[in-house]
This record gives C-alpha cells, structure tokens and sequence, in this order.
C-alpha cells in the first residue's frame, strides 16, 4: 500500500512515512533542536513580518467598518 509523505504531502512512499528531504528536516530538528530550526524559518522566511502585516490589515479593516 502506498502512503504519502506526511509533512510535504507531495511524495508517495511505500515504506517510511517521510520523504528524503522531510527526513533531512527532522534530522536537523534532532541535532539542533526544534526551536533552533523554527527560529531559522522565521528569521528566514520572515515569518514575524507577515504576522505583523496581518494584524495591521484587520486593524486597518476593523477602523474601516
């Protein structure tokens, strides 16, 4: 039977339940720590900015109604 990747959702797999580089990412998660690698994401991807953009469009919104 086959399964999907169950972090990316992209790959099917038949015998593990990662993919090789959803395993890379855990492995990595297993060295460094889970805070370390989301602290990485966030500064990375600047998570904390779109947040930020968030919150400030539904105060924009909210002002507006």
């Amino acid at each position: 039977m086959a399964f999907s990747c169950i972090l990316c959702r992209n790959e099917t797999l038949f015998v593990s339940n990662l993919c090789v580089k959803c395993s890379r990412i855990q492995k990595f998660m297993t060295i460094y720590g889970d805070e370390a690698v989301y602290d990485i994401l966030d500064r990375t991807l600047l998570v904390k900015n779109v947040d930020k953009r968030i919150i400030k469009q539904v105060d924009s919104i909210e002002k507006a109604l």
